[in-house]
Parts: structure tokens; sequence; C-alpha cells
């Protein structure tokens, strides 16, 4: 007979493996035993963010779960995915460093703050369950499979290096909600699904396809419409990638419409997701892609993508798989590449623009129909080689090529530094890291900030050589700094600028990118990066363009502070934006930017002026921009907004001629040419344009 205490104890223990943010989040079991499927709900009028996260990790034997979603407010959001136990409370899953969630708002899936993807984010409500699996466990980027109603919709990359910290996690926003949640623990290996490359229905499919069984063929119709939105490009994604079992996908063009305009076919390989920027590397890529248009192809050509493996030239770095990556048509090579695998491996992918294809997928051959001799391996093996060590050795750094105060602890990691200052130690405390400066070519380092308290100030910035390591950069002439305390931006002793940097803490990242103006020039722009978004620009003087060094500042004021910092040698892929997008451009902390339509929303805070500010700037390419108000700014008893042609920051001192200003308005008050006799429309529409 059983001990009832002992029995006590057990369901004790049971529920400290349940960790809940707030007490308006409850969660109740099915069974006594841990991990049971269980009723997770968010309280009426809980509109903070929640979390509930299990401390048993997932693991290869057990490697996902799932929710069910029962109850959905309008306004309510639930990310679920995997943490560490060092998640805050106040931000969803993604949006913190080291993590990963599945959004249910925007149908997203954000990994380390980035939520870029191959495929088409699918949103998820009332009546859906959604899971996430891991299909492969890396020690630096393990494979999630996000899952959908039993079909798989997106692969991305889990950043986490601790293989123990991989706890199931769901957050959860504006009650009330209700979820029904199988836990790891109750899906056994055998139980889990499996999605295979060979079936067609297993395929990631984006809007704008359909899939006939009986001729097993994806049809893609010209002009296609999901709603009212047109689908300006069509793609498939298999759920599992090309291995040594099965290493080469082969496409069958059914039927080509020769009517279409321009139609044209992309096959690619990619990887599990996208990499994170830093580090990165340049003989590993993300996407490898080749286009072919209708003029080249006819109705029954196969195109192919295959990988052959060769032999690794450094047997104790087992993740870095050298491949020859082939393209064929019918079973001809057309062109091949020689790379690294990425962790994960390649995923067959298609896109193409919707009109008028009809293409099945040929699964005859498991591997490539091209022979390699033995010659041709040995030279891509031993070209490889000599780009991996001239690549290793550029990445390398000495002790001796850092200036430090002596009560900063650093080590020195393959990928990063860590720098850690204790609580008990007073004042400012500096680095520099003066190897390789931020140059035309390597213009960019990044900061992940690991342990910061709302006491402590982190610091980053460019500066010239330093002649004391007790100051923060900007304080100091040719010197910037971006403080975590209040987001200012400091260069050359002072502030004042068009754009407002955003506060940061931990779990946060932060890039600096400095943008070099070309010979001659006395001085460069600075773009400001949080959570891979711009947020700031800044024009910074300085005399010699080769003396620009990252450098990081820290204050602990009682609480430890700890940082991950990558140096510009290990950042090979510069940060992308898209000026279409406008969440790319520098954007006030508190703005909203709608997510089918260029629409940004600023809350109105008195006596507090707002700047939305393109993050490059106009060129021949890019010459025009407009703005329409939304709103009548009257009737809403605000100022109405300016538009304007802007330097970096003010000129300091101005300029005494008038040819070369700083600020270039227009302010459409009622002075200034807009009628007030009711006869103009509210939906006021501003143009600029540079000729």
């Amino acid at each position: 007979m059983a001990n009832p205490s002992s029995n006590e104890d057990s369901n004790s223990d049971n529920k400290n493996l349940y960790i809940c943010s707030s007490n308006t989040v409850t969660y109740s079991c099915s069974s006594s035993h841990s991990g049971a499927s269980g009723k997770l709900t968010l309280k009426p009028f809980a509109e903070s963010c929640s979390y509930l996260q299990y401390r048993v990790p997932l693991t290869e034997h057990h490697p996902c779960f799932y929710v069910r979603v029962d109850q959905l407010s309008v306004n309510s959001k639930i990310s679920i995915g995997i943490a560490g136990d060092n998640i805050r409370d106040d931000v969803h899953l993604g949006n913190h460093n080291n993590t990963i969630g599945y959004h249910s708002d925007s149908g997203m899936v954000v990994s380390n703050h980035c939520s870029r993807s191959q495929t088409k984010p699918s949103h998820y409500s009332i009546g859906d369950t959604v899971g996430m699996c891991i299909t492969n466990f890396s020690q630096s980027s393990s494979s999630v499979m996000i899952i959908k109603n039993d079909r798989p919709v997106c692969t991305k990359y889990h950043y986490e290096k601790d293989l123990h910290k991989y706890y199931p996690t769901i957050t959860l926003e504006h009650g009330p909600i209700s979820l029904t949640v199988t836990w790891h623990d109750d899906i056994p290996l055998p139980n889990v699904p499996k999605y295979l490359h060979t079936n067609p229905c297993d395929w990631m499919v984006m809007p704008g396809f359909s899939f006939d069984s009986l001729t097993n063929t994806f049809c893609v119709r010209d002009q296609s419409y999901v709603g009212d939105e047109k689908v300006l490009l069509s793609s498939l994604q298999s759920p599992e990638p090309l291995s040594q079992e099965r290493s080469f996908y082969e496409v069958e063009l059914a039927e080509v419409s020769l009517n279409s305009r321009n139609p044209s076919l992309i096959i690619c390989l990619v990887s599990c997701g996208a990499h994170l920027c830093a580090p990165s590397s340049s003989i590993c890529y993300e996407v490898l892609k080749f286009t072919i248009n209708h003029q080249a192809v006819e109705n029954g050509d196969k195109l192919g993508w295959g990988i052959h493996y060769l032999p690794p030239f450094l047997d104790e770095d087992k993740l870095r798989q050298p491949i020859v990556c082939c393209v064929t048509l019918n079973s001809c090579c057309q062109t091949s590449v020689c790379y690294l695998e990425p962790e994960g491996g390649y995923y067959p992918f298609i896109a193409f623009t919707p009109q008028d294809f009809k293409l099945k997928l040929s699964l005859a051959h498991k591997h490539l129909p091209v022979k390699f001799n033995t010659m041709n391996t040995s030279d891509h093996l031993r070209i490889l080689k000599l780009h991996y060590e001239l690549e290793r050795s550029l990445r390398h750094c000495e002790l001796s090529e850092f200036t430090y105060s002596q009560d900063l602890r650093v080590d020195l990691l393959s990928d990063h530094v860590d720098l850690t200052l204790d609580g008990k130690v007073t004042g400012v405390h500096t680095l520099q890291y003066y190897g390789h400066p931020l140059t035309q070519e390597r213009p960019v380092f990044q900061i992940n900030i690991t342990r910061l308290t709302e006491d402590s100030v982190l610091c980053v910035g460019v500066a010239g050589r330093l002649s004391s390591t007790s100051k923060y950069p900007g304080r100091e002439l040719s010197s910037l700094g971006y403080h975590s305390k209040d987001g200012k931006i400091l260069y050359d002793g002072r502030s004042q600028a068009n754009t407002q940097g955003h506060r940061f803490t931990e779990g946060d990242q932060v890039m600096i990118e400095v943008c070099h103006r070309g010979e001659g020039s006395n001085s460069v722009m600075v773009r400001v990066w949080k959570n891979e978004l711009p947020v700031a620009l800044r024009s910074l003087d300085i005399k010699d363009h080769k003396e620009l060094y990252a450098t990081v500042s820290l204050f602990a004021n009682g609480s430890p502070v700890a940082c991950e910092l990558i140096t510009p040698n290990k950042i090979e892929h510069l940060p992308t934006y898209y000026v279409n997008n406008l969440l790319y451009w520098c954007l006030p902390a508190d703005a909203h930017v709608s997510a089918n339509e260029p629409e940004v929303h600023v809350s109105n805070q008195p006596r507090t002026g707002h700047c939305i500010v393109c993050p490059i700037p106009m060129s021949r390419g890019m010459h025009h921009f407009e703005v329409k108000m939304l709103e009548d700014p009257t009737e809403l008893g605000v100022v109405p907004p300016m538009i304007a042609l802007t330097t970096v920051s003010p000129y300091d001192p101005p300029r005494e001629s008038n040819f070369h200003l700083d600020l270039l308005r227009f302010w459409p008050r009622n002075d200034g040419g807009i009628p007030t006799d009711g006869k103009q429309s509210s939906l006021y529409e501003f143009y600029f344009s540079v000729c």
C-alpha cells in the first residue's frame, strides 16, 4: 500500500514543474503524473503578457508538444514555443534571445527576434491545434518544425545551446483564453508524426497552389488570388531535408503556358530557417537558388537539385560537412557549387510566379544521376578547405587585441566574446576591440544582452582609440554610444537628432552598422539596430575612417551585467532591410505597423514629437515618397504632421550657406495651404520628390 505522504510529496514536486509568471494564469492537470495533458486558462481582463513553462526539456525521445485553442477573445494573443528559465514575463516567445515562438495574431514564427521565413505566415484561432517538434537537436542551432492541424507550416532554427533548457512554453495576453495542452511526456517517439519528402501531401504549400491527387500534380493558375490579395509568388517546401539516404529531388514540368507573361520557375535548396546575422559565414548559405524562364524549358522537362557529399576535411568538426550542390536539367548537370552544409541540412524548395504552371514531383532518383570523378571532388574539397582556413584565420581573436578595464571578465570563445561585470564593482568599465576596425567590408558588430537589470547600464557604440576605460562612448569627440537606460544615442558629446533610440534590456540584441561615405568625407553614418530592426541614424565626425572600433561599456550599480560581443571579423553578411516594409523604418518605440497595410499608428502623447525616418537616403533609384493621413488631425485636436527631407543629424554649428540645409520641410497647417471651408477631404496626401 502506497504511503499517502509520499503521494502528496509527489504531487507537490509535479506542481513545481509548472511555472506560471502571474496569478492570472491557471493550469490544471488531467492526471497526477507529471507531463499529463491539462487545461490552461488566462482570466478575463488580464491584459499583460503572462506565461506557463513546463520545466521538463524536450528530448530526442519526446521532441514535440501540442496546444488546442478552445477559447480566444478578439484582442487575445498566444505564442507557443521553447524557452529557457531566464525568459522575461513581458515579451512573447521569439522576442527574447534564445527563444522561439509561433504567434497566433500574425501567424509568424519568431526565433531570436527574427520573423523572416520561406513560407507564408499561418494564423491560428479557436478550434485549431498547433504544435512544435524538434527534428534535429544541436548545441548550435536545432531544427524545429511548426505544425498546424496535423500539417507542417514552417521550419525554423532554435539557437539555445544548452539542450537542458528546451522547455515547452506558452505565453498569453488579453484574456479570456482557454487552451488544452498535450505535453511531450505524453507523446513517445513512435507517436511523433512523420512528414516525408516523398509524399506531396506533406509539402508546405503557400496560397496560389492546388494539388490534384489523381494526377499527382501541383497546379498554379494565372493571377491567383487569396481573398482580395493577389499572390505574386507561390512556393512549395519539403517537410524534410535532403540527406545521404535521399540526396536528390526533381520536378517535372507537366504544363507550361507560353501565353503567360514572363513566368519564371525557381528551384532552391533552403536551410531550416533564416540564419543569424551574427556570426555568419561566407561558405555556408541559407538559400541556393536557380532561376529559369519559360523560354528555356518545355513541357516534360525535369529540373532538379542534388547534393554530393564529400569526405569531411576536419574529423573533429562533424558539423562542417562539405558538399557539392548540383542543378540538373533532364539529368544533365547545369551548374554546381561547393559549400558547407548548414545544420539540419538543405530542404527542397520551389517558387514561381502564379502564371499557369503545372508540375509533378519526380521521385525516380534517390541520388544525383550525375557522376563525380575523384579529380573533380578533390578539387572542390581543396578549394573549399582553403576558403575555410582563410575564414577561420580572419575570425580568430587574441586577447591582446582588446583594451579593457581590469574589473571586466573577458572570455574568448569560438563565435563570440563573453563580457561579465560583477555587481559589487563600482563605476563605468569599458572594453574596446581594435583587432578589426569597422571598415566598408566589415561594418557591423553585435551585442547579445544576457544579464541586465533596470538599475544597471549597458552602452554600445563606436569610437577612436580610447584614452580611458572608465567613460561611456559618445561622451568624447569622434565617438558614439547607445544607452540601455533611456535609449538615448550620444555622439560627440550631444544627443540632438531626428530619431531617438529605444530602451533595451536583457534578452535583446543590439547591432551597430557604420556606413562609409567614400574617400574625402570627414564623417560616417551610423545605423543603430535593435532586435533585427533599425531604430536610429546618426552622423559621426571622424578624421581617420580606419580608426572606428567596437566599444562596450558596463555599469553594474549593484547587479551583475553580462553580454556577448560578436566582433566585426565574425560577421560575413550584412543585416537586411526592406524600404517598402514600414517595420524597417526608424519608428518611435510605441509605434505600431499594420500587418497587411503600409500604415503606421503612433500614440498621442502631449508635448512629445515623433519622427518616422527611412533607414537609407534618397537616391537616383528612390527619389519620391508619399504620405497619406488616415484621420483628420483637426478633429483629433492635434497638430498636423510635417514631411521633410533631412540630413542624418542636424548641422552643428549650422552651415553659413543657404545651399547647405539640414532640414527641408512642408507643414500643411491651416495657414500653409489647406482650405478650411469644409470642402477639403479629411484624408490629406503629401508628396516629396528629389530631382
